[in-house]
């Protein structure tokens, strides 16, 4: 049997430690929340309080919370839609001629956390540590941090916009197998969520 000359032996040695060594900085980078081993987001993790948008109603809603705290029809340029508030979340449909919840929208503390434990107050980079990360998000021009383009299939995206005050604020938007149900969470000037909302069909 032929030998494997000895310094062949010490470079593999030597580079065995150094994927070893890179694992380890990579690993100590993404912290408990690793990116790199987080699952894409499914569907079925955007289920509210036993709600799930393009699917349950309003008539399901009270059955399963009760009178809403408020409730009524918003008229807009572009259509009109009907709500339910608990607290603060609303429960919207798509049009006032439509039963079935197609948004909802949390902005309170107190109110319960969404999919992986997101909730109101938490940081731009807890929240998007709940995520893959195949790429960062500020080397893609459309803020893609995994999966692919929101209109085409499962991905993740960072979006920055400006506010009414002229403040430059960032969103994440999460999509689906199917693009819908989809997941916007909003965050305020310390990069703070302010609104998640769970989105059925294509809202702005």
């Amino acid at each position: 049997m032929t030998k494997t000359p000895m310094h062949i032996r010490l470079l593999s040695i030597l580079l065995i430690c150094l994927l070893v060594l890179a694992g380890c900085e990579r690993r100590d980078k993404l912290g408990d929340g690793d990116a790199a081993t987080e699952p894409y987001l499914n569907a079925d993790e955007l289920v509210y309080e036993d709600i799930t948008v393009m699917v349950s109603t309003f008539a399901d809603l009270k059955d399963k919370l009760g009178e809403p705290d408020e409730h009524g029809i918003v008229e807009e340029m572009t259509g009109s839609y009907y709500f339910y508030c608990y607290g603060d979340v609303e429960f919207a449909s798509s049009s006032a001629d439509s039963e079935i919840i197609a948004s909802i929208t949390i902005t309170g503390k107190d109110s319960l956390p969404v999919a992986r434990d997101i909730k109101i107050g938490d940081s731009f980079a807890d929240t998007i540590a709940k995520f893959p990360e195949e790429q960062a998000y500020t080397e893609s021009t459309d803020g893609i941090f995994y999966g692919v383009f929101w209109s085409e299939g499962a991905g993740g995206a960072v979006n920055t916009f400006e506010d009414e005050h002229g403040k430059m604020l960032k969103s994440i938007s999460i999509t689906t197998a199917d693009i819908h149900p989809a997941l916007k969470i909003v965050f305020d000037e310390e990069d703070k969520i302010n609104r998640i909302t769970i989105i059925g069909i294509p809202l702005n």
